[in-house]
């Protein structure tokens, strides 16, 4: 158990549904969730006094990841500081005590899980520890029915202060519609995400980005709820208008391309999904280079989708250039390379 000093009121639901953004599918189980080293969280003991800039903090908590993709992708996901108070049994100061996890692995301490020196010579030494975490699915589950009802006291008493047709209220129904569909509650969700598309486009104009953000929102609920045939007009014009404006490699406009492929793929259109499918892993590839996660993502996209054309001669070549990148950057335990070994 753990609780958050500068908000004692929080419980602990409240802050590991804080630190977990999505909800894992039935076939990913709840690994998103665990820390490379083991089931929990990355934590230091240090101040924050101490890093004097976020790029410090990246440095700390994410110096493989860093070095490899570049920092500025790493700046949000240390952009806030939770506080927390754990039993000392709980916290694993990873460079002198190991977890379950890195026993079973025979790294041992001091080391990542690829077994290189978590700590270097003329480096920063880095102050990583582990916050173990008890409960797993249960403890998950909780927290997200948790989140749900504070977002939706936020949610109302942001329409209370500032008035439901306000921007404010906007971004609200927006955040609130993404969590009710990521819940699976797609009647609630449809209704607050349908009502931010029309408000956005009627305000700001079809083309404004963030009516493009909430038409693309609308689309994929769509496409979960099995209205592709409402989703695709949608999708396609998004996808037209980013193009024009941002150029057919911008993510903005890769991230459209990567819906329209979703809703083919969901009706059974797979020769049509293809060419599209490739063009978003050969812009990857491009813009990003070979070893980007978004670029594996990609690669692992399209070689699902050849192995569900029949394409499996096509497809198992870029199951394993995914499966060499990620064992040559992430290691053999990593959860990412796993998947890649049972697409395999």
């Amino acid at each position: 158990d753990f609780e958050c000093i500068t908000h004692p009121a929080k419980g602990a639901d409240d802050i590991w549904a804080s630190l977990c953004n999505s909800l894992p599918t039935e076939e990913e189980g709840y690994k998103k969730f665990d820390a490379w080293y083991g089931r929990g969280i990355y934590a230091t003991c240090r101040s924050p006094a101490d890093f004097v800039t976020w790029q410090a903090v990246v440095d700390n908590n994410l110096r493989g990841l860093a070095l490899r993709h570049g920092a500025e992708r790493y700046e949000d996901c240390v952009a806030t500081c939770v506080p927390l108070l754990v039993s000392e049994a709980d916290a694993f100061n990873v460079a002198a005590r190991e977890t379950a996890e890195m026993r079973e692995q025979g790294h041992g301490p001091g080391r990542s899980v690829n077994g290189d020196a978590l700590n270097e010579s003329g480096k920063p030494e880095r102050d990583v520890w582990v916050v173990h975490i008890e409960g797993g699915k249960d403890v998950v589950e909780s927290a997200l029915v948790r989140l749900e009802d504070m977002a939706r006291k936020r949610h109302k008493s942001v329409s209370e202060r500032f008035g439901a047709s306000s921007s404010e209220a906007g971004v609200m129904d927006s955040l609130f519609g993404v969590l009710l569909h990521h819940r699976g509650k797609h009647a609630d969700a449809e209704v607050m995400l349908r009502r931010v598309m029309e408000a956005r486009v009627n305000t700001l104009g079809f083309e404004h980005p963030d009516s493009l953000d909430s038409v693309n929102s609308f689309a994929l609920l769509l496409d979960d709820m099995g209205k592709g045939s409402e989703a695709w007009p949608l999708c396609s014009r998004a996808e037209t208008v980013r193009d024009r404006i941002l150029g057919m490699e911008h993510p903005d406009t890769l991230a459209s391309v990567s819906a329209l492929v979703a809703l083919l793929n969901h009706t059974g259109k797979r020769a049509e999904a293809e060419p599209l499918c490739r063009r978003v892993m050969e812009a990857r590839q491009r813009t990003l280079g070979n070893e980007h996660p978004d670029t594996l993502e990609a690669v692992g996209n399209l070689a699902s989708l050849l192995a569900d054309m029949g394409k499996r001669s096509e497809a198992v070549p870029l199951y394993r250039q995914a499966l060499q990148v990620k064992e040559r950057t992430l290691g053999k335990a990593h959860p990412d390379r796993i998947s890649s070994v049972n697409s395999l």
